[in-house]
């Protein structure tokens, strides 16, 4: 009798984590590809305080159901001394212990992390949510898809290389 019920109990098992996979693998083939928009960043950059006119991401997909991958961050700035610059950047989703999604990027470069947890949610056309700052204040993000399924062209853009002060 245990070991039927044990049996059961790992069929179980089992069959939600398969869907947990099938869900966390639709969550990275939703967020594959780029999209253009406001992330919210605020920087210092020789004594100024200097916000991004726009940001780029570029999520790749190291396989079609993979749940994490790489990619690329641009910032543009209106700046004569600084019009923009890149990232390298990971990412990986996962289903929370509350059976929500996560989806976390972060700089290659810099190791910052953006992390959306409960509030964020993906269209085909649209990416919004929140992430918590480094004092824990949200900041809101709204990005709209860019149809294109290269990466943007980085060749004449700055790799990060400023550092605030």
């Amino acid at each position: 009798m245990k070991s039927k019920l044990f049996m059961l109990l790992a069929i179980v098992f089992c069959a939600a984590a398969f869907v947990s996979c099938e869900d966390e693998e639709a969550m990275g083939r939703a967020i594959k590809g780029t999209w253009e928009g406001d992330m919210g960043i605020v920087r210092s950059f020789h004594g100024k305080v200097i916000k991004p006119t726009r940001t780029v991401l570029h999520f790749n997909q190291e396989t079609n159901t993979s749940i994490v991958g790489d990619g690329i961050m641009i910032e543009y700035y209106n700046l004569p001394e600084l019009e923009a610059v890149y990232h390298h950047i990971s990412w990986d989703c996962w289903k929370r212990n509350n059976g929500n999604p996560g989806f976390e990027f972060k700089s290659v470069d810099t190791q910052e992390e953006y992390c959306f947890y409960d509030d964020w949610s993906i269209t085909e056309q649209w990416f919004e949510g929140k992430y918590p700052d480094k004092d824990g204040k949200d900041i809101y993000v709204k990005l709209k898809r860019v149809m294109s399924s290269s990466a943007p062209d980085v060749s004449k853009v700055t790799k990060w290389g400023f550092y605030e002060d």
